[in-house]
């Protein structure tokens, strides 16, 4: 039997009727020679390896999964693996760190970057975890030292919440669309890390509406903390060593999480399903607050009233109108009132074209709709719809807040029977401000936000079914505990027409005032003794002592348009006592963003957003930030931030050489990352890739890298190396319908190609067809973060 030797160093190893052979992944040289192999660099051993496991080189820097259940055995702490790929299709994929765990622990020196493709697309990384140099990982106690990388599974985040206010009741069903979630770490168990471990989701950030979650078990929460900085060392100090934080970038969704269990993103969408079960003093005497029978005790019983509010629309956007759908018997017209905040009372009017007009004809409940005017400034009304039924009148009531300039409001058909309905307790509707004898202003965004020895009145309308008992104007120096509030009586005034609303209102005097601020909100009791409350809401005290702020703000240079920046501002209050101010940022001098916050003595956080606009091409604009203190102000000093669009088309017929973008100083703040380009129209051509020095990656002739489909390869693409980059190619192949190819990278994509359509007979370029083809560029965000201050 021929006699392998394997020379190591001054030892020889003799492999004859080998025991035990092991799959080795090794960085080899091999020396050739009749009589022997000389191995040399880099010896990596274990023993007994099972059949779907892989022993990984301590010099192997990147690994590829290619086929599923494979597990990568680890045997050194400071092996120089940085980078594994699992390709589209592979699941089951793990790394065993059995032999470098010490109890339930394990520690890698070198960092790691894991690029999966979990969704089935081979063009794109679906999510990309990164694990921080000298990281250290810790399992549960029984842990077998195996870490289960992305593999994709299923989760139930659909529910539906049922509510009761004093008009109706309000069943919100929450499903979720576009659901991908992927377990990672250890099975059913938790995974946690000194060095917080970053999760990517390629595309799923800006505007598209997915949110980001983490299950153990049966619990599900949302990520809903936002992280001051993409930054490894600005997260671990704002996380301080445990819990998890979410950054958009505006393209991926980031999350950095000190523990590994299942995560995901999904798309909310929220039904709301209302009941209009609430009824006026009925006439006649009654005194109750639900609709019934002359002389009712108040009871609540509502007894086959056919009255009642289908739906209510309203438009402040434009037309400045609401829209109102009431149903009664065919006895009686009913009547509709609104009472709004800004225009008092208004009588609706039956609108000249009636929908049911027809039907009504034959039926014994008509439906009717009433229009009536609003004021394009207003936020809230009641609508009320009477009806006389014999010797009572009937009436039914909805409460409707405008957060939006126009909406549409439905109610389903009501119920023909209740009996004995517990009302919830009164609500607090529209809290307005009033500085001295200055104009209202809503509390929610007051136009000033402090007092200088001035009077603060505050008023509200509050909804109850049961007359009030009593209602407070409370409120705290900023910092105190809400227990230790001080109250005000408040003046009860009814509201014409409406028997369930009224009108509160309260001052504050100066000489109750204290710096730097105070916290206030309206408690309100009925004679049930249920109780509710307003927000909370707060207003600035200028102090008789100075203060001294500075401010500095941390921005990122670069960010794609269409994506929402959050950049961070610090307040450094010098003071020995807190303050209360305004940030804002600024953007070419325009404030696009502001929060009021109470500032302790030292430094204060203060979070800001910017929603980048789409300008269709490369954009700088000047950033700042802005710090009101009460009469003074100060500014940081200008950053600059580049926008530009993700992804950019180019004629073929036009191309040029595919350029990184830059700033006015010569910085990359953007670099191609994927190349895209399709064809249907050119049956009898096809593409011909050439990238820098006249490689051909893609073509028919015989030196191109890839010349038929990629499709059959593993996850549909190939790898080719070229120049010391890793390009990812996956081509349908010319005989497709739709030719198509994407070429990426997770390094810079190089600049100079020419990629043009050639006949398949002679490889001669084809000109004239070349001017509908298109080439896709999607660039990657190539950002530092700047810090600006005012000092």
């Amino acid at each position: 039997m021929a006699m392998i030797n394997i020379s190591l160093n001054a030892e020889t190893l003799a492999l004859s009727d080998a025991p035990v052979i092991t799959r080795i992944i090794l960085q080899l040289t091999v020396a050739l020679t009749t009589e022997s192999i000389t191995i040399s660099d880099v010896i990596t051993t274990a023993a007994n390896l099972a059949p779907n496991q892989e022993l990984v080189s301590n010099a192997a820097t990147q690994i590829t999964a290619e086929e599923s259940n494979t597990q990568f055995v680890i045997v050194s702490s400071d092996a120089a693996l940085t980078n594994v790929v699992i390709t589209s299709g592979v699941t089951g994929i793990s790394i065993d760190y059995s032999e470098i765990q010490s109890g339930s622990d394990v520690t890698i020196t070198n960092g790691l970057t894991v690029d999966a493709d979990i969704g089935g697309s081979a063009t794109v990384t679906d999510v990309q975890v990164q694990f921080a140099d000298s990281t250290t990982m810790t399992g549960p106690t029984d842990w077998n030292g195996v870490l289960t990388l992305p593999e994709i599974t299923t989760v139930s985040l659909d529910s539906a919440e049922t509510s009761e206010t004093p008009f109706t009741t309000t069943t919100t069903t929450t499903t979720f669309s576009d659901v991908t979630a992927f377990e990672i770490g250890v099975a059913g168990e938790e995974v946690t890390f000194d060095e917080p471990v970053r999760l990517e989701f390629t595309s799923a950030g800006g505007t598209q509406g997915f949110e980001l979650f983490f299950s153990r078990g049966d619990s599900t929460t949302f990520i809903t903390t936002t992280c001051t900085a993409d930054d490894l060392n600005t997260v671990k100090s704002q996380l301080g060593g445990s819990g998890e934080c979410l950054f958009d970038d505006g393209t991926d969704l980031i999350v950095w999480t000190t523990h590994f269990t299942t995560f995901g993103t999904g798309k909310r969408s929220t039904t709301t399903t209302t009941t209009d079960i609430i009824g006026a003093g009925a006439g006649g005497g009654s005194t109750g607050a639900g609709t019934g029978a002359s002389g009712a005790s108040g009871m609540g019983v509502i007894l086959m009233i056919p009255l009642r509010i289908h739906e209510i629309t309203y438009d402040v956007c434009s037309e400045n109108m609401a829209t109102i759908l009431v149903a009664n018997d065919d006895a009686t017209v009913p009547t509709v009132l609104l009472q709004t905040t800004k225009s008092g009372t208004i009588e609706a009017v039956l609108a000249t074209e009636q929908p049911f007009a027809e039907k009504n004809e034959f039926t014994t409940v008509d439906k009717y709709l009433f229009l009536a005017p609003l004021d394009p400034k207003e936020t809230y009304m009641l609508v009320q719809a009477r009806a006389e039924a014999g010797a009572r009148i009937n009436s039914v009531n909805a409460a409707v807040q405008m957060t939006e300039c126009q909406g549409v409001i439905q109610f389903t058909e009501q119920p023909e029977e209740f009996e004995g309905i517990n009302f919830a307790a009164p609500r607090v509707f529209d809290v307005k401000i009033q500085i001295d004898n200055g104009t209202a202003q809503s509390a929610i965004s007051p136009e000033i936000d402090y007092l200088d020895e001035q009077e603060l009145t505050v008023s509200a309308i509050v909804n109850s079914q049961v007359p009030l008992q009593r209602a407070e104007l409370r409120y705290i120096i900023a910092g105190q505990p809400a227990d230790d509030y001080i109250a005000f009586l408040m003046d009860i005034t009814p509201i014409e027409g409406v028997d369930t609303a009224v009108k509160v209102s309260a001052s504050i005097p100066p000489m109750f005032m204290v710096a730097p601020g105070i916290e206030y909100w309206i408690h309100i009791m009925d004679e049930n003794l249920d109780d509710g409350e307003s927000q909370h809401y707060t207003m600035g005290v200028k102090p008789d002592y100075d203060v001294d702020a500075s401010i500095e703000l941390d921005i990122p240079t670069s960010k794609p348009e269409g994506s929402i920046m959050r950049p961070s501002a610090y307040v450094i209050n010098d003071s020995p006592e807190a303050a209360f101010g305004i940030v804002s940022l600024l953007v070419n001098g325009k404030v696009v963003s502001s929060t009021s916050s109470f500032l302790e003595s030292g430094e204060t956080a203060v979070p800001l957003e910017w929603s980048i606009p789409r300008e269709g091409k490369h954009m700088i604009y000047t950033v700042q930030a802005k710090l009101d203190l009460y009469d003074t102000s100060v500014t940081t000093e200008k950053a600059y931030v580049n926008s530009f669009m993700k992804t950019q088309l180019v004629s073929l017929s036009e191309m040029q050489s595919i350029q990184a973008l830059t700033d006015e100083a010569g910085n990359i703040v953007a670099e191609p990352g994927l190349l895209y380009a399709s064809d249907s129209a050119h049956g009898d051509l096809r593409f011909r890739v050439i990238g820098n020095g006249g490689f051909c990656f893609i073509g028919a002739t015989e030196e191109c890298a890839v010349k038929d489909s990629t499709l059959n390869k593993r996850g549909g693409i190939e790898s080719i190396e070229h120049n010391g980059i890793i390009y990812r190619v996956k081509y349908s192949g010319a005989d497709s319908p739709l030719e198509r190819f994407s070429i990426t990278s997770v390094d810079q994509v190089s600049t100079n190609w020419n990629i043009t359509l050639e006949s398949t007979d002679d490889f001669i370029p084809q000109a004239f067809a070349m001017e509908d083809v298109h080439l896709k560029v999607k660039y990657r965000t190539i950002s530092n973060l700047v810090t600006v201050s005012s000092d």
